[in-house]
């Protein structure tokens, strides 16, 4: 008994493809790039991440940023977006991001 197998190729394309996606998408990213407006309207009460940040006085800098109270910020994030933490909601964008440059 023999079993032919169609589709590898295509597999493997499409595997590297979301290799290659995976490895351009590695390092620093801007909040607008993490957050583009279609995002925020998608999940949040805010039409951009900076209205987001005006609103609750959200530091902008990363400096600044990276010293703002953890559970400030999720808090901030549970009141105005679907999302229970700030991780979740970065979670997600980089999902999302990850889906559309892949073009799914």
């Amino acid at each position: 008994m023999s079993f032919e197998v169609k589709g590898l190729e295509e597999l493997r394309d499409s595997l590297e493809k979301m290799a290659e996606t995976a490895k351009n998408m590695e390092g620093q990213h801007t909040f607008q790039e993490m957050f583009p407006n279609s995002f925020m309207k998608k999940y949040t009460k805010f039409d951009t991440i900076e209205n987001l940040f005006d609103a609750y006085c959200i530091p902008k800098t990363q400096e600044e940023f990276e010293s703002f109270p953890q559970e400030q910020m999720d808090h901030i994030i549970q009141q105005s977006t679907s999302f229970n933490s700030w991780q979740s909601m970065l979670d997600t964008a980089a999902q999302e991001i990850f889906l559309l440059k892949l073009d799914l």
